[in-house]
């Protein structure tokens, strides 16, 4: 398989996650959080877009060594 192929199949299996799954599970960290207002607001929503992200993001796969 050509490098420039490799490449094009990672980006294919790649989705970032949509701006309303982040929300809510930001929303959902938040509340875990006990709703605390002015206090994790940005937290939540960095962790739930880097917990989104890493689901999203296909494990790669090893290329056997010969």
């Amino acid at each position: 398989m050509l490098f420039a192929e490799k490449n094009f199949d990672n980006q294919i299996e790649h989705h970032p996650p949509a701006l309303e799954e982040i929300c809510r599970r930001a929303f959902k960290i938040h509340r875990e959080h006990g709703s605390v207002s002015n206090g994790y607001t940005l937290d939540d929503w960095l962790k739930a877009e880097h917990e989104l992200e890493d689901e999203a993001t296909p494990v790669r796969r090893k290329d056997p060594v010969h």
